[in-house]
């Protein structure tokens, strides 16, 4: 009891001025697409999580989504009001989207405001509808859309749904500063990300201006716009093949007249209404503190300081006096031991997951969370990258494909599934898959998660290449290895094979064997032996013309029951 006052007490002295956490107040609701946790009054909490269903089915009812519709429910936090979202986002932040320490997204917002009055919220959630929907997903066509479903609005009193209002603020600004190039506006990429906030502003309301302009006045052309990037054609042939006649005079000249007009094109129709079953549960008091020690890691806008390291630290030691085996708090703790994890929550998948992650992908700890969680993406796409490393390529492939059939939007996913279709030899779909990867990438990402995946793109085209410039010669046959024991593989006592072992490798112009696997049942000991062995052959090359070529090969080895 003293120690858990200590910390208490720590607790509020990092954080002078900051309201008490208290447990007890904090709640989980399950919807059919949302997982929502919070502080806020039953009665209030269980109105939010029926008000975000429907401004989802409202954003499905407008339009622009394809079948591929993420069934991955959101993660929503909701702060009781914007005093407790201010603890852990600078003021004026209205809400933010992050990865939580599982890798999974959140979306983190005040309770002061219902969802559907919340603009950022609604902007944040047609990013999850559209986004998978576009293959190709220029950022002007992202953030337009975006904007200009954030304004959508119930109205109550004559029971409907009306979309294309314009934003007022942004009207403003456009009349106080007209943009001064829309080709410049087509043309941004990941450099948005860089801008100040004044900039990104500005880009998302050129963006917003030029949306609205063509869905008002040039809707059919931009549903064939939208349908062609959905195919995954290049951008700008997408846009020119739709608006052949328009240049960078024109789209200034139409979209100047129509903001001087006025004249807006607003959809009303019937809301669509969600009654379905909401589960509830209390927060036991270590996932309340832990939770928060996750927001405290990702504070946006707030600077790194000694004192919120301090608060970080006092909440995970709360969470692990409550639970020494608390999954998230040890996800956190660099020195909590996983064991404890799986131990304490057996049947928790995220327990086996942080087992997995502080013991180099283990295997049998990955399948195990699997096993009871089958539709997690965060699950899935570790288990493939844990099976490519086994050179078990055919299920790192239909395991990385599944997390991204159920949410085909994540960055995360994409990139791990585009390096499963290139170990696969299928180097076009993974050179596909990896650019929409970047393209998906969120605002706000790290500079680290931005560089780390232009160098898997990097290392997938140079891979590609490579197999590209390796001649497969068929019908010839590679001699007889020389230099490695003419006897075969020597087993150990402990090594063990069921039946035929197939090696595949390649032999490069100098004889020599690289990128070898062995494919087959055998333990562990017994597939390092016939790595070691057929490493130690050189194989006599193929001559074409004098010149020797790289070829892919394979071998059986039959070892006596």
């Amino acid at each position: 009891m003293r120690r858990v006052l200590a910390l208490s007490l720590l607790l509020s002295c990092v954080h002078a001025g900051s309201r008490p956490v208290q447990p007890e107040l904090w709640r989980e609701l399950q919807s059919e697409n949302f997982l929502l946790r919070t502080d806020l009054a039953p009665e209030d909490a269980r109105r939010v999580a029926i008000d975000l269903e429907e401004v989802r089915a409202a954003l499905l009812t407008i339009g622009w989504h394809g079948s591929n519709v993420p069934r991955a429910r959101t993660q929503v936090i909701v702060l009781a009001d914007d005093r407790e979202l201010q603890e852990y986002a600078l003021k004026g932040i209205q809400g933010f989207v992050a990865m939580d320490a599982f890798g999974e997204p959140i979306m983190v917002v005040s309770g002061s405001q219902d969802p559907e009055t919340q603009p950022f919220l609604k902007h944040e959630l047609a990013h999850v509808i559209i986004n998978p929907f576009l293959i190709r997903n220029p950022r002007w066509v992202s953030e337009g859309l975006a904007c200009y479903l954030e304004t959508m609005r119930f109205d109550r009193k004559r029971g409907k749904l009306v979309v294309g209002e314009w934003s007022s603020d942004r009207v403003e600004f456009l009349r106080e500063e007209p943009v001064p190039s829309y080709w410049a506006i087509l043309q941004t990429g990941r450099e948005a990300e860089q801008m100040s906030h004044r900039e990104g502003w500005a880009f998302e309301t050129g963006a917003w201006a030029l949306v609205h302009w063509l869905l008002d006045q040039r809707g059919k052309a931009f549903d064939r716009m939208l349908s062609s990037l959905a195919r995954g054609e290049d951008q700008y042939y997408a846009f020119s093949s739709a608006f052949p006649d328009l240049n960078e005079a024109a789209m200034q000249a139409g979209v100047g007249a129509y903001l001087k007009a006025g004249k807006v094109r607003i959809l009303t129709m019937d809301p669509p209404r969600w009654n379905g079953p909401v589960s509830e549960r209390a927060l036991p008091a270590a996932e309340v503190y832990a939770t928060l020690a996750d927001l405290q890691r990702l504070s946006p806008g707030h600077a790194a300081t000694p004192e919120r390291d301090r608060r970080k630290a006092a909440l995970l030691a709360l969470a692990l006096q409550a639970d020494p085996g608390q999954p998230l708090a040890i996800q956190l703790s660099e020195a909590a031991d996983a064991t404890a994890a799986t131990r304490a929550h057996p049947d928790d998948w995220r327990a086996w997951l942080v087992f997995a992650d502080k013991n180099q992908r283990d295997l049998p700890a990955l399948q195990k969370a699997e096993r009871l969680a089958p539709d997690n993406p965060a699950v899935l796409s570790r288990l493939a990258l844990a099976e490519a490393a086994h050179g078990d390529r055919t299920l790192a492939l239909q395991h990385a494909s599944r997390a991204v059939e159920i949410a085909p939007g994540r960055s995360d996913l994409l990139a791990v599934l585009g390096a499963a279709q290139v170990e696969a030899g299928r180097c076009d779909d993974g050179l596909i898959t990896i650019e929409r990867a970047l393209d998906v990438l969120p605002d706000g990402a790290g500079r680290r998660a931005v560089a780390t995946l232009k160098q898997t793109r990097r290392a997938i085209e140079e891979h590609c290449q490579k197999v590209r410039n390796v001649r497969t010669v068929e019908r010839r046959i590679v001699g007889m290895p020389n230099g490695c024991d003419a006897a075969g593989p020597r087993l150990g006592r402990g090594d063990t094979v069921k039946g035929t072992l197939k090696a595949e490798f390649l032999v490069r112009r100098d004889g020599t064997v690289a990128d070898l696997i062995v494919k087959g049942d055998a333990s562990a000991g017994a597939v390092a032996v016939v790595k070691k062995y057929i490493q130690s052959c050189r194989y006599d090359p193929i001559l074409e013309d004098g010149k020797p070529l790289e070829v892919r090969w394979q071998v059986e080895l039959k070892f006596a029951q």
